[in-house]
């Protein structure tokens, strides 16, 4: 599995783990939306070979959560449109992705696509 360093998240977004865990491999960011109105954290164990993102607003309620096992790989991205991760999963010959937009502005975006 490939995955980002936190040398790679603060190099791009000035942010550091606000957990971690060597023996999993497992690295917890967190990220708040320039209004402050959510908050985002993504967690990763490159061990589990799992990723999570969950959205959470201003009240701390959560709004949205994806979890998966299976990840082959996570790559940062920076592109015209913003900046942020996007993340591969092969799950039983099935791949799956999610793209989640740290600049401009907090997102999430997850497809599944069949291998038929």
């Amino acid at each position: 599995m490939d995955f980002p360093s936190t040398n790679d998240f603060l190099a791009e977004f000035g942010i550091e783990p606000e957990e971690t865990d060597p023996s999993l491999a497992f690295y917890r960011y967190a990220q708040s939306s320039t209004d402050g109105m959510v908050n985002l954290e993504i967690s990763f164990s490159m061990i589990m070979k799992s990723f999570e993102a969950v959205l959470t607003g201003l009240s701390g309620r959560r709004l949205a959560i994806i979890s998966s096992e299976g990840v082959k790989c996570i790559n940062l991205w920076r592109d015209d449109t913003g900046a942020g991760l996007h993340v591969t999963f092969d799950i039983r010959g099935t791949t799956s992705e999610v793209r989640v937009t740290l600049e401009p502005d907090l997102s999430f975006c997850w497809w599944t696509l069949l291998n038929e």
